[in-house]
Parts: C-alpha cells; structure tokens; sequence
C-alpha cells in the first residue's frame, strides 16, 4: 500500500482545513486523528513520482508544515521482467532448419525424414516451446480442430465417449469441440453442415444415432468431410467406423444365463426392430437361444425404449403371467434397475426368484442393489480410437476402415444358477 501527498507547488493539499491524503486512488480527510491514521499504516516504498520531503513513506513521520524530514530516495525496484516466450523462430534458429520445416514436424508431415523430424521435437522440449494451436489452425494449413457431435445426451455414453477423444486430441496437440445437436431431418443436416462450415475441422467424430443416419453421412460425404462413426455393425456403410460387436456381446450373456441353468429367459429391447443398435443386441440373443435349441416366446419379449420408467409396464406385464421368465435381459443398465423395482413389487427375490442382467456397466449398474451383471462397452476407448483415425488419415468417407474394440461381461450379484430343467 502507498500512501502520497497531493500537493500543489510544495504545499499540502487540505480538505476543508484538515491534511488529506490518498490510499489507492481514495482520497481521506484524516483531520485532527492523522497521526493515528499514519500508526495504522504498513511501512511501504514511495512511488517515484512522490520521492521528495512532502510524500509519506514511513509511519509515524510528523504531518509537514514547510518542511519535512529527508527520506531515502533509493531507486523503487521494478518487477522482474517477465521470460521471453520462445516463438517458432527460436526453435528454427537451435535445430538449424527453417520454420517451415518446423511446422510441417508440428503438422506430422510424414515427408519430413525422421532424423529431422527427432531433432526438431527434441529441440522443442529443450526450449519448452508450446505452439499456438489457435494460429495454426487459421493459418493456411491442416486444421488442429476435431468435431465430435452427439445427439444422445445420457452421460455415462457420451461422457467416456468424450474423454477419450479429449485425451487423444491432447496427445496429437489438436483441439476437441463438442456440439449437442438437437434437430431432426433436414434442419440436422443443416446444422451438422453449419458447424463443418463454420469450424473447418480436419474430421468429425459421429455417435449414435447421428452415426447411423444414411442421410447425415452421404451430406458429409458429398462435403468430402473426414468422417468416423462410433456405430454398431448394423448400418451398411463404407465410411470409417469403430465399434465393438455389439451380437457377439449380447449372445455371450445369453450363454452365461443358460450356462446357468435358465431355460426361460426374457429379453427387453431398448427399441422396437428397425433399429441397429438395439437389433444387435437382440440378435446376439437370439443367436444364443437358438444355438442351445431354446425357443422364446413372443410373451417373453418386451420393449422398453432403453428408459426406466417406460420399461415399468412391459416389465410388469411379462413378470406377471402364468409362466414368467426365470431370467432377464435388458438392452441397457437403466432397464434392468426397472426389472429389479418390478421383482421388488411382486416379491420376486432377485437373484433367487429372478436374475437380471443388463447392457453398458453404466454408474446404474454399480449402485443397484444387487450390482448388475452387466456388458461394459469400451467407450472411452471408442473416443479415443475414432480421434486416432482421423488423426491417421484413416477417415475418408469410402475406404471402409473399421476397428473393433473388446467388450467385457461384468459380473455381479444380480444372477443366480436353475436347475437343467428350469
């Protein structure tokens, strides 16, 4: 804190007879108590502008008529001066090459030899130089932006789906930006291609369901947009795609259940057939329940649109006949906590009267009691593969690359071994 005098000439400044001086811009009329006022303050420096008899520099000095004690006008130390940010010229001028080939290193320019390509990067670590992203996108080359547009706003899908495109896109030093898009038809496309417009990115990263909308993709397509769809297998198409198997996963937690003993086995899909998504699932279950020579009834089948409370009623309806099913699939977590309300209502003890077993190994999974036996899909991976293959030049819209991720089958409390007969 500074305390200065205002002064015209050398004579104190008075504000209505009493001394007044200024704390930070605010001026105080301390009159009669100054003395006081001064003993409150901290010791402090003079401005530069105050070093002379008049200025205050030290608390308990007595307020000048015409004359003041000396004080030590030592020069006022000036803040360190800040480190010189390392620029791209820097970095040229210490590995012995020209900015360009600097940023075509930055760029990943596969044509730059490799022995350059190390002494550049290493030179950039020695310097602790962190490029502009921001200017290098605008800046005539390959853009450092990725897209990633969602249109299922669940959080345990689109969050880990996210975080592994973020993680990617940092190691790539690129830039992730997320869209929410919220139209239908042909007010989406056009809001899809307003962002592709707008954002210049050097791909976008489709999930679902925009990734399995035909229409969607041949508009990016037609824009020659570097596209990936986080998508299951069910969509016909040749743009770039990572997944995981989606049937494979659905007939493996059928044969668990069977391997169990059940014989009577329900299966509630998220929506109705038509659907990739959900078809997979269900399919997978078939599969399985063919395999083993098993038959499901059509009373044995139910559709819940993947929420929990429109999953009540098909639930309870199922649940309640003469001969329900000793086990249940759901096609997603949130379902399956709906079949446990329903077994709670009808005094179905679960696992013993009742297994249940659901899809995704979302947060629903884990703080069910008891904890779901569940799929875990691999999204977070997803997201960082898709950025991955952008990244490789591996998303042009009809060369059919594809990458196929693990599922793993979580199990928990939630099931329980039948006899053979069921």
């Amino acid at each position: 804190m500074h305390v200065r005098c205002l002064r015209g000439g050398r004579r104190w400044h008075r504000a209505g007879g009493r001394a007044c001086v200024v704390v930070r811009g605010y001026s105080t009329a301390i009159g009669r108590n100054w003395k006081r006022f001064l003993e409150a303050l901290p010791l402090c420096e003079p401005p530069p502008h105050c070093a002379s008899r008049q200025t205050l520099t030290h608390r308990g000095y007595d307020m000048p008529s015409k004359a003041a004690p000396p004080v030590d006008n030592a020069p006022v130390k000036s803040p360190a001066t800040p480190p010189k940010k390392i620029t791209i010229y820097d970095v040229a001028r210490a590995a012995g090459v020209g900015t360009t080939t600097v940023s075509r290193v930055l760029n990943n320019d596969p044509a730059v030899k490799p022995q350059t390509r190390d002494s550049v990067l290493a030179t950039i670590t020695a310097l602790g130089y962190r490029p502009n992203i921001a200017a290098r996108s605008t800046g005539g080359g390959k853009s450092r932006w990725i897209a990633l547009l969602y249109q299922n706003p669940v959080i345990h899908y689109i969050h880990p789906i996210q975080q592994g495109a973020i993680d990617r896109c940092r190691d790539a030093d690129h830039m992730l930006s997320v869209h929410s898009c919220q139209n239908t038809g042909q007010a989406l496309i056009d809001e899809v291609l307003d962002i592709v417009d707008q954002l210049q990115p050097s791909g976008v990263v489709l999930t679902l369901p925009l990734s399995i909308s035909p229409k969607l993709i041949q508009a990016l397509r037609e824009r020659q947009v570097s596209l990936v769809r986080v998508a299951p297998a069910g969509l016909n198409d040749p743009a770039a795609r990572v997944y995981f198997d989606e049937r494979s996963a659905g007939a493996a937690m059928t044969r668990a259940l069977i391997a169990q003993g059940h014989r009577r086995i329900g299966f509630l899909a998220g929506l109705p057939e038509g659907h990739p998504q959900p078809d997979e699932r269900r399919q997978g279950f078939a599969d399985a329940m063919l395999e083993a020579g098993l038959k499901v009834p059509a009373a044995h089948m139910g559709c819940g649109s993947f929420h929990f409370d429109e999953a009540l009623a098909p639930l309870r309806t199922m649940l309640s006949r003469k001969q329900p099913p000793t086990a249940i699939f759901c096609a997603n977590d949130d379902m399956a906590a709906a079949a446990l309300q329903v077994a709670a209502e009808l005094n179905l003890a679960v696992p013993r009267d009742l297994s249940v077993v659901g899809f995704d190994d979302s947060y629903i999974a884990r703080i069910v009691t008891p904890r779901l036996t569940t799929i875990r899909q691999p999204l977070h991976e997803m997201g960082w593969e898709a950025v991955d293959m952008i990244l490789r030049g591996q998303a042009t819209p009809d060369m059919g690359y594809q990458r196929v991720l693990p599922y793993q089958l979580v199990e928990g409390r939630s099931t329980a071994g039948l006899p053979a007969e069921g």
